[in-house]
């Protein structure tokens, strides 16, 4: 045993010093709590894939906002349409009844 440690607790704090100003740790804990990690190499990704997957989603977003807009203008011309159509049948109602009363006399 060493002189200036009388038993193990008087060693622990002494040696937590030590390690706190060696590895500039923070709090360490002596409970015997064990964590179990839940990492796993098969499901990280690295930096480059994770890159792919980035440009890939900025991809799909770019294509959905794309498709959206493309939906909208659709929309807007097939409104467009039915609105001059129903125009285009008065027109063409009062073209023949025109011609109804031209030819009637």
């Amino acid at each position: 045993m060493l002189p200036f440690a009388r038993s193990l607790s008087d060693l622990a704090p002494a040696f937590l010093r030590l390690c706190d100003w060696v590895f500039k740790l923070g709090k360490v804990s002596l409970d015997g709590t064990k964590i179990k990690a839940n990492a796993s190499k098969h499901k990280a990704m690295s930096w480059a894939y994770a890159n792919k997957l980035e440009a890939q989603l900025r991809r799909e977003v770019h294509l959905a906002a794309i498709k959206k807009a493309k939906a909208e203008i659709e929309r807007r011309a097939k409104e467009r349409f039915e609105a001059e159509q129903g125009e285009w049948n008065l027109v063409c109602t009062a073209w023949n009844l025109k011609r109804m009363y031209a030819l009637g006399d």
